[in-house]
């Protein structure tokens, strides 16, 4: 039996790393860019590693007030698009 792909549907949330000036990953941020007033971050939380894990995908979820997301990366390394599995 094959696995099937969660059918998702898309947020409007992206979730981004953000950086110490030494590089190294200092926190997550889950935001949104809002007409008239550019990217907003509705929450963080400390990063442990430069790629989001499971323990990130539940904090996302629980954030946005969802069951389960999924992570879609970007053209930019540090940011991946947020979806939510219906």
């Amino acid at each position: 039996m094959s696995e099937q792909n969660p059918e998702t549907i898309p947020s409007g949330w992206d979730l981004r790393v953000n950086r110490t000036h030494a590089g190294k990953p200092s926190e997550w941020v889950i935001g949104a860019e809002h007409d008239g007033i550019g990217y907003a971050a509705e929450a963080t939380i400390a990063a442990t590693s430069a790629e989001p894990g499971p323990d990130i995908a539940n904090w996302a979820a629980e954030t946005l007030g969802v069951v389960e997301v999924v992570f879609v990366k970007t053209s930019d390394p540090e940011v991946w698009l947020i979806e939510i599995v219906y």
